[in-house]
Order: structure tokens, then sequence, then C-alpha cells
């Protein structure tokens, strides 16, 4: 079969994918790989597979979060300021969700209208702003964090800790590597 009979297969593939047989993975990598000079195939599928991993575990807390009247956002800020415990300047903040400013103003705007968290000038930095939860927003999060984290702990529990920690060890690197090209790339 020539190079463009198996993308041929590829695309018929993908296209006849259904959640229960996707296109397999491994297939999509190599064909992206044979196709292009100097791409390696692992490279590829390994970010393939944190997509498709990381959108199936969205579809999964999103359908949890969505009984809240919350977004998969609203919910991981609630989240962070809960675990915080504290207020925290909203640049930290930020940082922390990977969002925009100019997008975290909006999810904390929803979150203030719903009495669930608070703006305050910064304690240090009277010009910045911080945020927390208000005592409604405690007492909603606390309601709802035992049942997610047994999900949590029902979902991860299945991979031995071992494998976790290498997880967790090779995503951070993962983030470094691209905070690391990102500060080059802007620095051109």
């Amino acid at each position: 079969m020539n190079y463009h009979t198996r993308v041929a297969a590829l695309k018929d593939a993908v296209h006849k994918a259904t959640p229960a047989r996707p296109a397999r993975l491994s297939e999509q990598a190599r064909y992206t790989a044979e196709e292009f000079d100097g791409v390696n195939s692992l490279s590829v599928l390994t970010v393939l597979a944190l997509y498709r991993a990381f959108a199936t575990l969205d579809r999964h807390q999103s359908r949890e979060i969505a009984q809240t009247g919350l977004n998969t956002t609203q919910w991981n800020v609630l989240t962070v300021l809960h675990r915080m415990n504290g207020p925290v300047p909203m640049g930290e903040l930020g940082q922390m969700l990977a969002v925009r400013p100019t997008n975290l103003s909006g999810i904390i705007n929803a979150l203030v209208a719903r009495g669930l968290v608070q703006r305050a000038p910064g304690a240090s930095d009277r010009r910045s702003l911080e945020a927390s939860l208000t005592s409604q927003g405690d007492e909603f999060i606390r309601q709802l964090l035992p049942d997610h984290y047994r999900q949590i702990e029902h979902l991860m529990g299945q991979i031995p800790d071992r494998e976790r920690r290498s997880l967790v060890r090779s995503l951070a690197r993962l983030v470094g590597v691209i905070e690391t090209a990102d500060s080059n790339t802007a620095a051109h």
C-alpha cells in the first residue's frame, strides 16, 4: 500500500470512527510522521493521547459539574480558592488556572453575581485585586467537594500510585518545556 493509499485509508477510518471505535492514535501519528519530514511519530502520538485524555476527562467532569449550574472554569476557580483558604491575587489565580486575565475577569464577575466569590483590593498592593470565597461560596463548594473527590478517586484509583506519580512528573516537565518555548517565542 503506497503512502497516498494509506492516507486515504486513515481519512476514511477517521471519518467512520465512532466513540466506540475511534481510529487508532498510533496509526494517525505514524501517517503524520510519514507525511512530514522531521516529525517523530512518538511526539505526535503523545500530543494526540494528551488531547484525547483531556477531552475525555473534560467531558466527564463537565457532566458532573453541570449539575451545579457552573461551567468547569467557574468550578475550578471555586476549588482553587477553597484550597488556598484565603484571598488570592487575580494575577496569581489566573496563572494557577492557566486563564488569561481578560477571561478571568468575566469568570469572576459571574461568580460574584451568584454571591459565591468576592473581590477586594489587595492587602499589600491596593491597586491590585484579590478574589476569595464568600461564606455562601465556601458553604456551596464544601457541600459538593466530597462527592467530587470520590469521583476523582474512583477514576484515578484505577491507576497504580507509581504510574500516577510518573504521570504527574511527566506533565510537570511538559508544562515547563511549553512555558520555556513560549518565553523564547515571546523574546523574539
